[in-house]
């Protein structure tokens, strides 16, 4: 005789397990061998490249560092003539790439406040009162290549457009660089004080232009 306790529920009975089908079976496995082969990189280090692919790619690189050196030889800028005495009195008046350095040196903190002229400040008739970071200013060129420019352009007479061929910038820029740094050396340097007393510039006078 079976007795049933009241108030019980029947446990349900536990769920068979999923019997696959063999052919089921068989598909995800032959998936996972399939992978296995195409790129078991275990198997062998050594991986297969197309070879005149390979050499085509080599040389093209060789041929644009080739290219590379040669911009880099040919860039036209104070760097490029710091071993020849010669070319910097040619190119900036300076006695030597010391003496142009030392004066660099003397100016180059001045320079971070530097106002630089745009076009738009020039069509308004105005100065860009915008102080312009390394990061942050348009022109291509570093501070002291601009200091070179404007010199190189007192010194040999060059015009903007042969500058903006020998630095490689537009021959707008050129003339902001120029009108740029004329303003800012008379700013920095028209308070000194360049000329003799007229007591050194009498005694350094000639007998001709005596009046004595």
């Amino acid at each position: 005789m079976t007795t049933r306790c009241l108030g019980a529920t029947a446990r349900p009975p536990s769920p068979e397990p999923d019997v696959l089908e063999p052919a089921a079976a068989a598909e995800p496995i032959a998936l996972l061998w399939s992978l296995v082969i195409d790129h078991d990189y275990e198997a062998s280090p050594t991986v297969c490249v197309d070879r005149q692919h390979y050499e085509q790619l080599k040389q093209e690189i060789d041929t644009l560092r080739e290219q590379l050196k040669i911009c880099h030889l040919s860039k036209f800028g104070l760097q490029q003539f710091a071993s020849s005495p010669e070319d910097i009195r040619f190119y900036t008046r300076f006695p030597s790439y010391m003496h142009l350095m030392a004066f660099w040196s003397l100016i180059e903190s001045a320079t971070s406040k530097m106002i630089r002229v745009t076009s738009r400040a020039r069509k308004a008739c105005t100065m860009s009162t915008v102080t312009e970071s390394p990061m942050t200013r348009p022109i291509k060129l570093l501070p002291i290549d601009d200091q070179f420019l404007f010199l190189t352009y007192l010194s040999t007479g060059c015009t903007q457009r042969e500058l903006s061929h020998r630095f490689n910038i537009h021959s707008t820029t050129v003339g902001h660089i120029i009108v740029t740094w004329a303003n800012f050396l008379n700013s920095l340097l028209g308070s000194m004080f360049f000329w003799m007393s007229p007591a050194a510039v009498k005694t350094c006078l000639p007998p001709e232009f005596d009046g004595r």
